[in-house]
């Protein structure tokens, strides 16, 4: 009897304790916020070892003639299906690439093949062909920084913009109702990423923007805003999936490219702004990828 009444109090303490968690749950203390699911996902992709994205990049452009005030509207989209791993890093990208417009005069396709590897020095090697053509290999700059934001890849790219968002993702709003991404349940965090970040991973990628004709100092970066959409797997806490509206900044670079490359040329007097340019990317069979083989044909291009 002696041993029940000993008892009691730690049990009366359970009790108390338990009541408190219920209660506070229901009060939504321990539910998830953006702050805690974000500070969990950077945490995990670290410890990614390999994933499959896909990457839709869908953009409506409009073209004018400024001296006579006449116009047309293309539409580009290029959807890539990747895989990658992270040791060896490699990666594989099958791209349909197309572009509508000017009535039924313009309707182009082209398919991109794609692998990059790392090599043990830190250089990137890429192995292309377009349309099923002849293979042609690139070999990069050695990095020292150890892993590359980019690595020469969209989906990639992305994940290092997810790393890199640090403090600005926890400051996101976190949508009350779950949705469904890749057949899973997912949070959805609506957060609006600045110009300064974005330079940054642009500087960190490496993406060499100055041979594309895009002069990046000269883009006033504190107007840049992205609003974004990152959702995030509930039983995993790893990336779902993430869309940017990219609208803002792709027109910047459209202005820096026209004033720098196209002064002077036939193109001189031709103005470019996107009407509508999103990036949305999708991520899924995490560490279930074990090799990614690239072809002999790729290997031995020139």
């Amino acid at each position: 009897m002696g041993f029940f009444k000993k008892m009691r109090i730690p049990a009366a303490v359970i009790a108390v304790a338990a009541a408190l968690a219920f209660i506070c749950y229901g009060c939504g203390l321990f539910k998830p916020t953006a702050a805690s699911l974000t500070t969990k996902m950077l945490k995990n992709v670290s410890d990614v070892k390999s994933a499959e994205a896909v990457v839709n990049i869908d953009s409506d452009l409009q073209v004018k003639l400024k001296s006579i005030e006449v116009g047309t509207d293309l539409h580009l989209n290029a959807v890539s299906d990747i895989e990658m791993t992270r040791e060896p890093q490699r990666t594989k990208s099958d791209t349909t690439a197309s572009f509508t417009g000017i009535g039924q005069l313009l309707d182009l396709k082209i398919e991109l093949e794609q692998y990059t590897e790392k090599t043990e020095d830190g250089a990137t090697i890429t192995y292309e062909r377009t349309d099923g053509g002849q293979w042609k290999k690139t070999i990069g700059e050695k990095q020292d920084s150890g892993e590359a934001v980019a690595e020469g890849n969209p989906a990639l790219g992305l994940f290092g913009m997810i790393r890199e968002a640090g403090d600005n993702l926890k400051d996101a709003k976190l949508k009350e109702e779950t949705t469904t991404v890749n057949g899973k349940e997912a949070y959805e965090i609506d957060v609006i990423l600045n110009g300064a970040l974005v330079k940054e991973v642009i500087g960190k990628a490496d993406l060499k923007l100055d041979k594309a004709g895009i002069d990046v100092d000269s883009i006033d970066w504190d107007s840049v805003s992205i609003p974004t959409q990152l959702y995030i797997y509930k039983d995993s806490s790893l990336p779902a999936r993430v869309k940017l509206e990219c609208t803002e900044l792709g027109s910047l670079f459209l202005g820096s490219l026209l004033e720098k490359e196209i002064q002077g040329t036939m193109m001189d007097g031709v103005d470019m702004e996107f009407r509508s340019f999103t990036v949305d990317a999708s991520f899924d069979k995490y560490n279930e990828i074990e090799e990614i083989e690239i072809p002999r044909e790729a290997l031995e291009a020139q």
